[in-house]
């Protein structure tokens, strides 16, 4: 353990700005996006074209000695659409902003999903008048990306302070 603390000493100086960047990144980067999500309430809306409705299955596996063996699967629908804004043409694909893909909880619930939007003639789609490529088949976003980067943020931040009280990197810090 000794050993491990020592290296992180040494690496100190480097790992204090990269742990602090990347937690005001995050810090940053959730507000942004709940910023975003608050603001689609204003958002306007226009018909689209149904381009593509799949199923995404995602595997999990994990490790046991030398394999990997698989764990479960989860099942997200994955959608495209093309809409018209002030005659230009826009390609989407969220299905609320900041999730490009639905999480369903069955692969048949994914299917009826997918077959659903394909069974549409029309889609409505919400865009930002601002940013007319900032689209979404549905208001809101997902609270738990936003809290998740906030979350992450404070702890690369906290751990960038822990570091920079415990190993006293920078001579002007003595």
């Amino acid at each position: 353990m000794d050993a491990f603390i020592a290296m992180i000493e040494g690496f100190s100086n480097i790992l204090i700005p990269i742990f602090a960047l990347f937690g005001i990144g995050g810090i940053v980067s959730g507000f942004r996006l709940g910023s975003i999500v608050r603001g689609s309430g204003a958002w306007k809306t226009t018909d689209a074209q149904l381009v593509e409705a799949r199923l995404i299955t995602i595997e999990s596996k994990a490790r046991v000695g030398v394999a990997r063996v698989k764990i479960g699967e989860n099942y997200q629908v994955a959608v495209r659409y093309a809409y018209k804004v002030d005659g230009r043409e826009y390609v989407g694909d969220r299905i609320k902003v900041g999730k490009h893909a639905a999480d369903v909880g069955t692969r048949s619930e994914g299917e009826k999903q997918a077959k659903k939007l394909r069974a549409a003639s029309k889609l409505t789609v919400y865009y930002d008048p601002k940013n007319p490529e900032m689209a979404a088949l549905q208001l809101g976003g997902d609270n738990s990306l936003i809290l998740g980067n906030l979350i992450i943020g404070v702890i690369m931040l906290f751990a960038a302070l822990a570091m920079l009280v415990y190993f006293k990197p920078y001579p002007f810090l003595n």
